[in-house]
């Protein structure tokens, strides 16, 4: 994500992460049944 600044009006330095999520199908439909962020560091 990026563009995000603090209510001063500062800029907020793009995360470095990793997303993961485990979704399911079902009825032809896919839904998100799990989600982890956490940030990867340098």
């Amino acid at each position: 994500m990026t563009g995000s600044s603090r209510p001063t009006g500062e800029a907020v330095p793009v995360p470095k992460e990793i997303t993961t999520m485990t979704v399911v199908k079902i009825n032809g439909k896919w839904l998100i049944t799990s989600f982890q962020n956490t940030e990867s560091g340098d």
